[in-house]
């Protein structure tokens, strides 16, 4: 209170309105004594919206509080992809990306793989759709065993009514089931949704890790670390809670802590709220619950301390680059420059920036490169180099080292374009995949830099901390400019395609997409399929099935 120049108070009708605004001021104004919550990633989650006709499963990265329901996060975005494969043969849902089913003549290759049930065109009542939803939910909400019996019993249903077919569908269903299941750790037998909190707090810096039990079972955890926090553990503890359930769409029944917290009662009173049903918040002391306790605090001293030997390793990664070319400070702030391309077209010059050792990706800019007459890689990154300069003039001043995508030429463009600025520009180099052989078959395994006023490039085999790092900027420039070329490409293919078809306006272009989901779609559709469209011309559709099969010729 001693560094405020002034108080402003707002009046509120009840103790979880403040709390509500509080929350809501800590994430808009970030004040520096507040606790600020860091999460080390943003795990993925399922995603199903019960409100649409056809509902479908989707991973995201951003909870909302749209009306749809959300599972997870899951910590692992790997043994996710795996799951939900597994998951789509036993809960077959349509796969498509559009808000509804495309409207076609025949299933696609997924409805024969058995991975959906083929509502696109009618082979699926919408209630046996529903039911299949349904179930999903069920599951994921922890009740395997009810989906379990369930599809058990349709599956002898089925047989007793010789409808063999049917029964090996269910059969293929409940096998799926099973192998997700038996991948699942069982902690007890309650019923009850739970988080359990475990907190470790290392030099002034606090971690917290979530783990997530539901209906029993360990369905995983989240780490994020506290910055800048100022009280006890029980205040921090209090303070975690309000801001990061305010941020969730998902709060269970029970809540264990590591303490005991004076403002238990507020905290059950404003999350129940939120929820609409009764929150238990509770310190364990016996039983599976301290078990799970004493495995959250663990996980967070773990996570405490594998962080604190990652910036360990950035750090001293950072000392040896500084030594190895000779920089005059550390490089704090590090850019690197890629360009990508396809014979010529929907070039996309990228920059990626790091900040001490991490990527900061609201520093990130990509340039169209369409517009220019250049010839060339080494031109091309040269001319995203001084856009870069003249538009972020404030970044490209700050930055401590320069590092290009790129070998002698890309250098040499570089350098020639440096030598006008009348600022004094950050040190460049250039990191570079050298052959290790003459073989055709070679992998290209050595990586080298090319520094100015060197004549032959520097090898970085006996430096692996400094070359994980190159790499990881390298990669990543080249991750962010391929990912501003493919939206480039695809912009391209939507717009051009279909406005090469004459008759096709605005409107119609957007009805054929709002019908269809996407162009791909529009291209394979039969005519049949594009009758179907209502307010297009048979002309039209005659057309536009005869220009996309003329191409395919």
């Amino acid at each position: 209170m001693a560094k405020a120049k002034f108080l402003e108070f707002i009046a509120t009708a009840d103790e979880y309105d403040a709390l509500i605004m509080e929350s809501q001021f800590i994430k808009k104004f970030r004040p520096p004594y507040n606790v600020v919550l860091r999460d080390d990633k943003n795990y993925p989650s399922l995603r199903i919206d019960p409100s649409e006709d056809f509902p479908r499963l989707e991973v995201v990265r951003r909870v909302k509080r749209d009306g749809a329901l959300y599972f997870g996060p899951y910590t692992s975005a790997s043994t996710l992809k795996e799951a939900i494969r597994t998951l789509r043969k036993a809960f077959p849902l349509r796969i498509c990306r559009s808000g509804k089913p495309p409207i076609r003549s025949r299933p696609c290759l997924n409805h024969d793989m058995g991975l959906c049930s083929g509502p696109c065109c009618g082979l699926i009542a919408r209630e046996a759709y529903r039911s299949i939803v349904n179930e999903l939910i069920q599951f994921l909400t922890g009740k395997a065993d009810r989906v379990r019996l369930e599809l058990e019993l349709r599956m002898k249903e089925a047989a007793e009514q010789l409808d063999f077919e049917r029964a090996a569908l269910y059969r293929d269903r409940l096998k799926a089931v099973e192998a997700i299941t038996q991948k699942q750790y069982v902690v007890g037998r309650s019923t009850v949704d739970l988080d359990v909190l475990g907190i470790w707090n290392e030099d002034a810096s606090f971690h917290v890790t979530v783990v997530f039990v539901r209906q029993g079972i360990i369905t995983g955890q989240k780490n994020l670390d506290i910055s800048n926090a100022q009280g006890t553990t029980e205040e921090i503890i209090g303070s975690f809670i309000r801001q990061y359930y305010t941020g969730t769409s998902f709060i269970p029944d029970e809540i264990i802590v590591p303490v005991n917290l004076d403002d238990r009662d507020s905290l059950e009173s404003f999350l129940g709220n939120l929820r609409g049903k009764k929150v238990n918040i509770g310190r364990a002391v016996k039983g599976y619950r301290k078990e799970l306790l004493e495995l959250a605090q663990k996980n967070a001293r773990e996570h405490a301390l594998a962080k604190l030997k990652t910036l360990e390793h950035r750090q001293s990664a950072l000392s040896k680059l500084t030594e190895l070319f000779g920089l005059s400070k550390l490089p704090r702030l590090i850019a690197c420059v890629d360009i990508s391309t396809l014979f010529g077209r929907h070039t996309v010059g990228g920059i990626v920036v790091f900040r001490d050792g991490l990527p900061d990706p609201s520093l990130y800019r990509a340039y169209d490169l369409d517009n220019t007459s250049l010839q060339g890689d080494p031109a091309m990154m040269a001319y995203t180099l001084k856009r870069f300069r003249e538009e972020e003039p404030l970044i490209f001043g700050s930055l401590d080292l320069l590092v290009l995508d790129g070998g002698k030429g890309q250098l040499s463009a570089v350098l020639d374009l440096i030598k006008t600025f009348p600022e004094a520009s950050p040190p460049v180099i250039a990191l570079a995949k050298e052959k290790t052989g003459d073989s055709r078959n070679e992998r290209l395994l050595l990586e080298k830099v090319y520094v100015p006023g060197l004549s032959e490039p520097i090898s970085l085999e006996k430096e692996p901390e400094v070359l994980r790092l190159l790499q990881l900027l390298r990669d990543e420039a080249h991750k962010f400019a391929l990912t501003n070329y493919r939206k480039k490409h695809r912009s391209f293919l939507t717009h051009s395609v279909l406005d090469s078809i004459p008759g096709i306006g605005p409107k119609r272009k957007a009805l054929l997409l709002r019908h269809f989901g996407d162009v791909n779609l529009i291209r394979d559709a039969e005519l049949d399929d594009l009758l179907t469209v209502p307010g297009l011309p048979t002309s039209l559709a005659r057309r536009i099935y005869d220009f996309f099969h003329s191409l395919s010729r």
